[in-house]
């Protein structure tokens, strides 16, 4: 006896080989908890045993097969052949087997899917709980799922976590489609995939800086410039607010400037003290952001500071190309140096009156030498100054300002 392989639900042929054709037998099944008799050439089932004279038999697999094998795929469903010449049995009893196998198609679980926001203030926007605004809305997804065929469920995963009942909330929702799925215990596996309604929302940014327009003046710009959602959500549209305050004061609202989702604003202050710092706080909201930010006006600082012994630049200063000075000593850690012969890196301060005596009068320069050769100094400067009637005239790289009053 041979038989092929089947899933249950189709039919398994089953071919006897007998040695005389006046001869008889029976076929017994056994799948698990379950055995009988084959009762004629269609596969019929009996519990009692049946005589057949046909060798070529066609046994449709039951669906009460699955229930024997709710933890595998597949079994092996053994026969049983005697044969018999009237009511004699004739030689010994025959075995043979095939595998009976939960299809998977037949098997797998049945799952699908639905998502809805649950954000109140962007469903209000929206006016659908069906459409998600990125970033913003509260997706409450749920999963229906059910095992088939003796199995039974043992993991439904909803956008990828694992959840024991059969809900999840996916807060700031992002993703362009939720999968659900679902397995059971023969392993099989299923799953759907539900996109989303998703509306593009930008999020809200906010740059600020607050400069003033000069160092001693009380006179200031502040601006502010990012990105926000320029569009509707459906039922409503967005709309974007900016407005600033100094210190504790009243807000004050700006006019934004659009281009895209881009947008700017700027405003000019006035009426501050330079000696003074202040704390500048700006605000930009849309309809579902408010983002607030400090920023700190330093103090003003004059152009220069005119001390007792210096006088102290505060901005950059450039000098005009170099005309070619000289001078023959100078002082430098202590000891007389010929400007001639100078070539180490170095700060080095000239006093007219004397190398050994500070005067009110002076010269500095710096060089940047490797030590190998005399190079001329990259920074020269020479300055007087006149107690008397505070007055000072410098000279960079021989040319001169004219004397200064303070």
């Amino acid at each position: 006896v041979g038989a092929t392989d089947a899933s249950i639900g189709s039919v398994c042929a089953i071919s006897v080989y007998r040695k005389n054709s006046g001869y008889t037998h029976s076929i017994a099944y056994q799948f698990g908890d379950l055995h009988g008799y084959i009762a004629d050439a269609g596969g019929s089932l009996s519990t009692e045993e049946c005589r057949l004279s046909e060798t070529r038999i066609f046994f449709p697999i039951p669906a009460s097969f699955y229930e024997q094998i709710p933890e595998s795929r597949t079994g092996s469903c053994v026969l049983t052949v005697r044969t018999y010449s009237g009511s004699a049995q004739v030689g010994e009893e025959k075995i043979a087997s095939f595998t009976v196998t939960a299809a998977e198609e037949l098997c797998k679980p049945l799952v699908s899917g639905t998502v809805k926001d649950i954000n109140t203030a962007t469903v209000s926007l929206t006016g659908d709980d069906t459409k998600l605004v990125r970033s913003m809305s509260t997706a409450l997804c749920r999963i229906s799922a059910q095992a088939r065929n003796g199995a039974r469920l043992v993991s439904k995963t909803i956008g990828g976590t694992s959840v024991e009942e059969d809900s999840l909330e996916i807060a700031a929702i992002e993703l362009p489609a939720v999968e659900f799925t679902a397995a059971d215990s023969r392993g099989y596996v299923a799953n759907c995939k539900q996109k989303l309604n998703i509306i593009e929302y930008v999020c809200l940014t906010q740059n600020v800086s607050a400069v003033r327009t000069d160092p001693t003046s009380g006179n200031a710009v502040l601006r502010v410039s990012g990105n926000y959602f320029n569009s509707s959500f459906g039922a409503e549209e967005n709309s974007l607010s900016v407005r600033y305050r100094i210190g504790n004061g009243p807000f004050t609202e700006m006019t934004p400037l659009t281009d895209g989702n881009g947008y700017t604003a700027s405003v000019e202050l006035s009426g501050l003290d330079y000696q003074s710092a202040y704390s500048i706080t700006v605000e930009a909201a849309d309809k579902l952001e408010t983002l607030t930010k400090t920023v700190m006006l330093g103090k003003g600082m004059p152009v220069f500071d005119w001390g007792e012994k210096d006088f102290q630049f505060h901005v950059p200063v450039r000098a005009p190309s170099f005309n070619g000075m000289t001078a023959e000593y100078m002082q430098y850690r202590g000891a007389c140096q010929n400007l001639n012969t100078a070539y180490l890196s170095g700060v080095y301060r000239l006093n007219e009156a004397s190398v050994n005596t500070p005067s009110e009068n002076g010269m500095l320069l710096v060089f940047n030498g490797n030590g190998n050769s005399q190079l001329a100094p990259i920074l020269q400067m020479v300055f007087n100054f006149d107690a008397t009637v505070r007055k000072l005239r410098m000279l960079w790289y021989g040319t001169v300002f004219e004397w200064i009053d303070f």
